[in-house]
């Protein structure tokens, strides 16, 4: 079209001045030059705005992924403050780790073979229903708290760290609960005892 043009304009003005050939040459070469220049200028337009697009777009999704990361990591650590579960409580006890052969016998009495400062094992047993109360259902800490009266079900689980009991609520109900020794319960040179 700019060929076309161009040779219709130069024909034109060539032939005002006497020279229709050359003005109609000239005039399509100038015309399909003027033609190529404006598609490159709205090409090079063309890109240059997806570029921007893709370029802001990109700086965008890459700051959100900062963002969420960012979000990601505080709300971990607010969440670890938060609500801190079993394998975030100090195990302040910790028996478990210098004993072994964990069981419990029919007087809810906690067996176990523990090191002594020597290195040698001994076996040594503490009353479990000296160490916890039933709460309205809830299984406690509590010294002298005769808890096996209004529980049932009680039983230990993982290797004796942990004592489930289910518990009375006082309205005909029954709470199971689970609760890990290893809070409380230490081996003090070879001997269980309860944490006060």
């Amino acid at each position: 079209m700019g060929a076309l043009a161009g040779a219709a304009v130069g024909g034109y003005g060539g032939h005002q001045v006497n020279h229709g050939v050359i003005g109609t040459i000239g005039g399509a070469v100038a015309g399909s030059m003027l033609e190529d220049r404006f598609k490159d200028k709205k090409k090079k337009k063309k890109h240059g705005t997806f570029g921007r697009r893709n370029s802001s777009s990109s700086s965008s999704s890459s700051s959100s992924s900062d963002d969420e990361k960012k979000k990601k990591k505080h709300g971990h650590q607010h969440a670890a403050y938060a609500q801190p579960t079993h394998s975030q409580n100090q195990m302040l006890g910790n028996f478990s780790a210098s004993c072994d052969t964990i069981t419990m016998d029919g007087d809810y009495d906690l067996i176990a073979s523990c090191a002594t400062v020597s290195g040698n094992h001994k076996l040594s047993s503490i009353k479990l229903d000296d160490c916890f109360a039933n709460i309205d259902g809830r299984l406690t800490w509590s010294k002298n708290g005769h808890f096996v009266a209004s529980s049932r079900d009680i039983a230990l689980l993982e290797n004796g760290r942990v004592l489930r009991a289910a518990c009375g609520d006082g309205r005909n109900g029954w709470i199971v609960n689970h609760i890990r020794l290893d809070e409380r319960i230490t081996n003090d040179n070879g001997e269980l005892k309860l944490l006060e």
